[in-house]
């Protein structure tokens, strides 16, 4: 399986935007390297992902769906990000 990661899903912290430019990282170097998010992720089966939702938003998390899980083919990498 691989996880299919949209970055446009969340906003980057305002650090991350900073560390990339004052340092010239190169983007695929951020998302290889550095941590892109203050976040936790949950995965769950998407028909579980409503319940989920709203019980981690009940509880004052903050929540976005940030991608899915698909077959992954022999050779692929395990996270993809779009």
């Amino acid at each position: 399986m691989k996880a299919v990661i949209s970055r446009s899903a969340w906003k980057r912290p305002p650090l991350f935007e900073w560390l990339q430019r004052e340092g010239k990282v190169a983007e695929e170097e951020m998302l290889r390297v550095v941590q892109l998010r203050d976040r936790h992720d949950v995965v769950v089966s998407s028909t579980d992902a409503e319940a989920a939702a709203h019980a981690l938003t009940a509880s004052g998390e903050t929540v976005f769906q940030i991608g899915r899980i698909e077959p992954r083919k022999p050779g692929e990498l395990a996270v993809r990000c779009l």
